[in-house]
């Protein structure tokens, strides 16, 4: 395990090895002098490298090196998480962490990294509402309508759902436990064959991210019946949320992204790096082009502390809904 500076400060303390200690501190000071990877868990052209770059390209410029995005993706980014988790603290290595990585230990009983134990936070990047879409070839034009038929026809509605444990799949299964209603699971591991089934007549509906689902929707291929957040989406005002149409306020779900460093990253590198992160966020150019393409900014102030409160109460909550609905899934 990579000591902490004040770890390693102890145990270098007597005559000679003292002065190591300024040299560490002093490359804390000079953080970064090299350039910063960010290991992302998906391909490249997808959602979350697209916000990594964006967030990446102006974080350069604040830290004055290149920010290099590398694309790992498999297992729902489990792949990128554990490569990330085993590299050195110091600053020069992230990963752009999301809810399917807290779970994914809950979902598939065994895993080769512990979110909240292998990585510290660093701060909240985008936050995207989740939509509720159906196909061109339904009937269903409202929310009201889709539980109507699903309660008078239990499984007849089919419901494209991603990977277990992604965020579209526990809204899917949030969705039918406060509507009381019954859709019939017709599981995916990625979004884009479910898109295509969608468009294609082959299911009825999907739960997916506001972001993914925006070029689908702009190209008039799917329908969006619900937005799952508290007031309609800047990116989407014609649709409707879930409290307009009537259902309970706890369906307010939305899919997020954050930094996280490996555990050992000093607290100072933490600082520094959650200081760029805020002060490109803030910048109204970088807003404005995370929001064209269904990303939100975070509330402020977006600290460390709070991105890992977060994670914290997203660990509770959905773990022992996972828990109750028996949700697990083999390792591939």
């Amino acid at each position: 395990m990579t000591l902490s500076k004040r770890g390693l400060c102890a145990v270098l303390a007597a005559g000679s090895a003292v002065p190591m200690c300024g040299s560490w501190q002093d490359a804390i000071a000079a953080y970064p002098e090299q350039p910063v990877k960010i290991v992302v868990g998906f391909a490249a052209g997808s959602g979350s490298d697209i916000l990594t770059r964006l967030v990446g390209k102006e974080m350069a410029k604040d830290l004055g090196q290149a920010v290099i995005v590398e694309n790992r993706s498999g297992s729902g980014g489990s792949i990128a998480a554990r490569e990330a988790s085993r590299s050195k603290g110091d600053g020069y290595t992230l990963f752009l962490a999301s809810r399917p990585n807290l779970i994914h230990r809950a979902v598939y009983g065994s895993f080769r990294y512990d979110m909240r134990e292998d990585f510290r936070p660093i701060g909240l990047v985008a936050r995207v509402p989740m939509v509720l879409l159906t196909g061109r070839h339904t009937e269903l034009k409202s929310v009201d309508e889709l539980v109507r038929r699903a309660r008078e026809d239990p499984g007849a509605i089919k419901c494209a759902t991603p990977a277990p444990g992604t965020t579209g799949h526990l809204l899917y299964q949030l969705f039918q436990m406060k509507s009381n209603v019954s859709l019939l699971q017709v599981p995916y591991r990625s979004p884009d064959p479910a898109f295509a089934d969608l468009i294609g007549g082959r299911v009825d509906t999907l739960f997916m991210s506001l972001a993914v689902a925006t070029p689908y929707l702009e190209a008039g291929s799917v329908r969006a019946l619900a937005v799952f957040s508290p007031e309609r989406s800047a990116m989407a005002p014609d649709i409707p949320t879930v409290e307009e149409l009537g259902l309970p306020s706890d369906l307010h779900v939305d899919s997020w992204q954050g930094l996280v460093a490996p555990e050992g990253t000093p607290p100072e590198v933490i600082e520094r790096l959650n200081k760029s992160l805020n002060t490109v966020l803030s910048m109204p150019s970088l807003q404005e082009a995370l929001q064209l393409r269904g990303f939100a900014p975070p509330s402020l102030p977006n600290t460390a502390a709070s991105f890992g409160q977060l994670m914290a109460q997203e660990s509770e909550r959905w773990g022992t809904l996972i828990e109750k609905w028996k949700i697990a899934a083999p390792l591939h």
